[in-house]
């Protein structure tokens, strides 16, 4: 497909960005000014939009809720997500337990012990996400590669014609600690794309920054804090909007509604990390919760006590208070009530109006597709331990080129596919790089777009980009539209240097990936006539 190049600005003459001449022969571009002129143009005499897009069928939709952990020492699931799910299907005497698997975006059946009872095929969908190889990687920038994934595969099980379909606008997202910090990302996704925003997110004393956020800590405490914070702080998920770029979790104006529960100060510092209030939400402040016995709540217990909330099963000294306590808009102190807090409030637990949230401190979504945040580590800035790099591991996402300062490293033969992401409706994708060695000057660059499901190391369904590398040069950078059954939908890219090693390889960096939004829907500024749904007089 033909690429969509552009003029150079005095920006990028600037930082280097060299202009791309049309090969030999070929037609130029018209202006963006005469573009312009003959989209109005066309539009005027009454040749009409572009058509609709097409829609795959739709079944039946049902709610949702995602249980999304925290950091995973192990790599491995934690058996509370599969005991809180069946708690909810218990209470509910319906739905389905299923299981993310981060490598496609699927749903695949539970097998877990606590799913034995019949799997249904109605009712609520009850989502284990599994990120957990992606959380305990000491790099920075994979909790928000991993929402970046649940986002697109979200907007896929909404779309998809096959069982279970999710209804987004009755999603509830559930998130313990770091797992708090994906689901953020996916609602700020989800309101940023103008699709619905979830019904409830849930926060089980969130936590953004690795340690004990404590001014007490002790000095070994941040020691040991200090070594691993890299890994293990995800406030570089907001680092594009200075207004919280200090903040990993926040309450987002559009959520339905946001509780949070937190508490501080169970064990010393790193061992028990502390989870914190948040501005806007309902918070619930569970510091106090227990009976100074051996039965204060910590951490990892915060989800138990939810869960207790859905099943209202024997719960350990001072953990519930009976009756209901007011609500206040400022947030409610423990002791909490096991029949009215937690899972009560929400839509499917049903049984008690929710307290109020405090939507003048909620946050605005700022996120915009075409800043670096649209595609997760398109400018190659953020590193992972070995191999893996955010956005450019997991989630399908891998390859032989080397990721790191700030550009991606490919000799002949290397390749590099970016985990599953939404491509936004009526962005094209920009692509900017340089050619250090351009070897015998008869390779080239390739740009391939696939499926979200598309398995690793076959993402070649649609060649975008075919740019050839015949001389060394600067910067440049290079733009290619999306098919309109794209849009809107999750998919994966590959960027390659095709053929074999030998004396002479071609050495090409990649700057940065990203999106672009064009000023018309067809991409008239682009000057690719053949881009255009209508003809011009």
């Amino acid at each position: 497909m033909a690429s969509h190049r552009r003029r150079p600005t005095s920006h990028d003459l600037r930082r280097g960005v060299a202009p791309i001449r049309p090969a030999p022969g070929a037609r130029p571009a018209p202006r963006r000014g005469v573009v312009v002129a003959a989209a109005i143009a066309a539009l005027a005499v009454g040749l009409g939009p572009a058509p609709a897009r097409p829609g795959p069928p739709r079944g039946v939709a049902e709610p949702a809720v995602v249980i999304t952990h925290g950091f995973s020492l192990s790599g491995t699931l934690a058996d509370w997500m599969f005991d809180l799910a069946d708690a909810i299907r218990d209470r509910l005497g319906t739905g389905r337990i299923v299981v993310y698997d981060p490598g496609s975006g699927a749903l695949l059946p539970c097998a877990h012990p606590a799913c034995d009872d019949p799997p249904g095929t109605s009712g609520p969908v009850l989502v284990v996400m599994d990120w957990a190889e992606q959380s305990n990687d000491l790099g920075s920038g994979f909790s928000e590669a991993a929402a970046e994934a649940l986002f697109a595969d979200l907007v896929e099980w909404s779309l998809a014609d096959a069982d279970p379909r999710v209804d987004l606008a009755r999603l509830h997202l559930v998130g313990h600690s770091r797992g708090a910090v994906v689901n953020g990302e996916v609602a700020e996704r989800l309101i940023a794309a103008g699709l619905p925003a979830p019904a409830q997110m849930t926060t089980l004393d969130p936590h953004d920054t690795g340690g004990n956020r404590s001014a007490q800590a002790s000095g070994v405490e941040l020691a040991i804090y200090g070594a691993v914070r890299g890994g293990l702080d995800d406030l570089d998920v907001n680092q594009e909007h200075p207004e919280y770029s200090d903040r990993g979790v926040v309450s987002w104006s559009g959520l339905g509604y946001h509780d949070n529960f937190w508490r501080t100060g169970c064990l010393p510092g790193f061992l028990d990390p502390d989870g914190i209030f948040l501005d806007g939400a309902m918070n619930f402040d569970m510091t106090t919760v227990g009976d100074g016995q051996g039965n204060d709540i910590c951490h990892s217990d915060v989800h138990g006590w939810y869960a207790l909330t859905v099943s209202g099963g024997p719960a350990p000294a001072g953990w519930f208070n009976p009756g209901i306590v007011g609500c206040a808009v400022s947030g409610r102190d423990a002791p909490l009530d096991q029949t009215v807090d937690g899972f009560n409030s929400s839509e499917l637990g049903g049984t008690v109006p929710p307290c109020p949230t405090d939507p003048p401190n909620q946050q605005t979504v700022l996120f915009d597709f075409t800043l670096r945040e649209g595609l997760v580590n398109g400018a190659f800035e953020r590193v992972g331990s070995g191999s893996s790099d955010a956005g450019w591991s997991y989630a399908g996402g891998g390859g032989t080129a080397t990721v790191g300062s700030g550009e991606m490293m490919l000799d002949t033969g290397d390749f590099r596919e970016h985990g599953r992401f939404y491509v936004p409706p009526d962005h094209l994708l920009r692509v900017c790089y340089r050619v250090e060695d351009p070897g015998d000057g008869d390779g080239s660059l390739a740009v391939s777009s696939c499926a979200a499901a598309t398995p690793l190391g076959s993402c070649i369904d649609r060649q975008m980009l075919t740019l050839p590398i015949e001389e060394a040069s600067a910067s440049r950078c290079v733009e290619a539209s999306f098919l309109a059954e794209e849009q809107g939908r999750g998919a994966r890219l590959r960027i390659e240097l095709p053929g074999r090693r030998g004396p002479s390889t071609v050495d090409v960096r990649v700057e940065e990936v990203g999106f672009l939004a064009t000023l018309f829907a067809d991409g008239f500024e682009s000057g690719d006539s053949s881009a255009w749904s209508v003809a011009t007089p």
